[in-house]
């Protein structure tokens, strides 16, 4: 019989209340979580002003995992659960051993080349727990995965949304294609990912599982909305292609625009309802006028060309891309439902409206739509968290490694 993980490996829900929310001990904020002062609460406000982040560094930081081993690789005074399970403490720990993976493989990379003992430098596959990292910098690499992940799908918005038309002409289009497109700006908010996240964790704080699973749900609507879509586009083209003559050549169908990344799936488990669930704080200031995220319609998109595309319901726009005119509202929907799911400890819409810029309305409308395009699935095995840690670290070091590389190459053309 196996047995059951340990309590502070568990989600913040399984946990002690006194280990959920460390910074509610904190005496820099109330029984609300709120912050014990006054300060500007527009959605551009710089996290770094906030008053107890010199005060109290332990508020920032998650439950701790014990080590039980020393890391075979140099890692200076930092430790690690096994040989190939590296536990991260912050972010300068990142950076050291990013630059030791850079030697490491040019060590091998030499002995290859001297055609030496190259079983020697095996690469191991290694694990990196988060768990101990100060979640302002779990935000930070969650912040700079999705920017990246915005800045490249920018590049498509053009040709996946041209066709957009306004809601009057709504009425041809799945329920599903609803979901995707509700959740589409009329322009890109001013405020960056990082002060986004980082005003949701000031004004909203919760534990670093909510972010991390914000990735794990993202790759869900990714393969659950497009992985249909693909199938009924190849099914339409299939049907067209058998209506021509055998002369006549056959359509091509339009390239996948870039997404995420590939997508896994987790256990099946309804979140708790948001009805009648006992509000735990009061309203904070509100921020800058809800139009700082413009209201979103529910539009619909229509292709003229000839072929298997001129159908009401074909249309790129359809197709879950995450990019800088949906994150906002996906960010604040999704932080929305984990905070419920994960941590006994949440707060009321109303509250999550106003700190993410929207009207309440909207935000309970998009926290349907989110629930609906995860299939009501915001249950995130403890490995699966695990393995996006470990992705998570391993994005950041490369994008260390290449900021140096960048920078040596700079220094070299002075």
């Amino acid at each position: 019989m196996t047995s059951l993980p340990d309590s502070h490996r568990l989600p913040d829900r399984y946990r002690p209340s006194y280990r959920q929310h460390p910074h509610q001990q904190n005496h820099g904020f109330d029984q609300a979580g709120f912050p014990l002062f006054s300060g500007p609460s527009g959605l551009d406000s710089n996290n770094s002003n906030h008053p107890s982040s010199n005060s109290s560094q332990s508020s920032q930081y998650s439950p701790r995992l014990q080590p039980t081993y020393r890391s075979s690789h140099s890692l200076g005074c930092y430790e690690a659960t096994s040989p190939s399970r590296i536990q991260v403490h912050n972010l300068s720990h990142i950076r050291s051993f990013a630059n030791e993976e850079v030697l490491a493989s040019s060590r091998r990379l030499q002995a290859q080349a001297q055609g030496g003992a190259s079983r020697f430098y095996q690469d191991v596959p290694r694990q990196y727990e988060i768990s101990s990292m100060p979640v302002t910098d779990i935000i930070e690499m969650v912040a700079g995965l999705l920017t990246k992940i915005t800045t490249t799908n920018d590049q498509q918005h053009e040709h996946v949304h041209r066709n957009i038309l306004p809601n009057d002409g709504a009425a041809g289009i799945s329920p599903q294609t609803t979901s995707v497109l509700a959740f589409h700006g009329k322009n890109i908010p001013s405020i960056t990912i990082l002060n986004y996240l980082s005003r949701i964790h000031k004004y909203c704080p919760t534990t670093y599982e909510v972010f991390l699973s914000l990735l794990v749900y993202f790759d869900r609507m990714t393969e659950m909305v497009n992985k249909g879509f693909v199938q009924s586009l190849q099914q339409r083209s299939d049907q067209y292609t058998a209506s021509l003559p055998l002369s006549s050549p056959s359509p091509s169908i339009p390239s996948a625009v870039t997404s995420n990344r590939p997508s896994t799936r987790g256990s099946i488990v309804t979140p708790p309802s948001s009805v009648h669930m006992q509000a735990r704080d009061h309203d904070p200031p509100s921020p800058s006028p809800p139009s700082t995220i413009c209201p979103n319609s529910i539009p619909q998109s229509l292709n003229t060309t000839p072929g298997p595309r001129n159908d009401v319901h074909f249309s790129l726009s359809h197709y879950f891309v995450v990019d800088s005119f949906n994150i906002h509202r996906l960010v604040i929907a999704g932080v929305t439902c984990a905070s419920k799911f994960f941590s006994d400890v949440f707060y009321t819409n109303s509250r999550y409206a106003k700190v993410g810029g929207l009207p309440l309305l909207e935000l309970n409308h998009l926290e349907l739509q989110f629930l609906l395009l995860n299939d009501f699935r915001l249950a995130v095995p403890v490995e699966k968290l695990d393995a996006y840690g470990t992705m998570l670290v391993e994005f950041y070091a490369r994008e260390v490694v290449a900021q140096q590389q960048q920078q040596q190459q700079q220094q070299l053309l002075l």
